[in-house]
């Protein structure tokens, strides 16, 4: 038989394929895997409930594993566009790893996400402060500032300006020469003139 599953599937649990047992696992962590009748809202709020009384055992395995976990909690909340949870796991997540540009990158797309482009630049810069090679911080700050549009005035535009043609030679830097993203490298320099 066939299955069809979505991205976001992917990025909430862990596929683990047997092919000499033809079968297929993956992990669960509660709510609907298919819609087996029980509306949405029901197992939200049967969700919320065991949020509120977790267990302290689970939040001590998290934190002793580091971000790594409410990391992927964070994600997998984005990908439901869940982004209050997402934000507070992700940022749980760089706490607990303030050296870890990846958190960092991971939060800001969150936070730009949810149109919030002032919090997803300041963790864009963090990230290419702690990763200056960090090709996918440099793009995504260089395109939330060639996207902004409520700039104070036009020396404040002409200075990230300037900013985003430094993160694009950055990100021209590391590309390798066949990459695909050098077609959206062409677009934003068109767009910053």
């Amino acid at each position: 038989t066939d299955m069809v599953a979505g991205e976001d599937f992917f990025l909430s649990h862990r596929i683990f394929v047997a092919y000499d047992q033809r079968k297929l696992y993956f992990t669960y962590s509660g709510g609907p895997v298919f819609d087996l009748g029980l509306p949405s809202s029901d197992w939200r709020h049967a969700r919320a409930a065991a949020k509120a009384r977790p267990h302290a055992s689970v939040k001590a395995a998290a934190d002793a594993r580091g971000g790594i976990r409410y990391g992927q909690c964070g994600l997998a909340y984005a990908a439901q566009h869940e982004f209050r949870h997402a934000l507070a796991d992700l940022g749980r997540a760089c706490r607990l790893e303030p050296r870890n540009a990846k958190c960092l990158y991971r939060l800001g797309t969150v936070f730009w996400q949810d149109s919030q482009p002032a919090a997803a630049l300041r963790d864009f810069s963090a990230a290419i402060r702690l990763n200056p090679n960090d090709l996918k911080a440099h793009l995504a700050r260089a395109q939330l500032q060639v996207a902004r549009k409520d700039w104070p005035n036009p020396a404040a535009k002409a200075a990230a300006f300037t900013e985003v043609k430094a993160d694009l030679d950055t990100v021209e830097r590391l590309l390798p020469p066949e990459s695909d993203v050098r077609l959206a490298l062409s677009g934003l320099y068109d767009d910053i003139g």
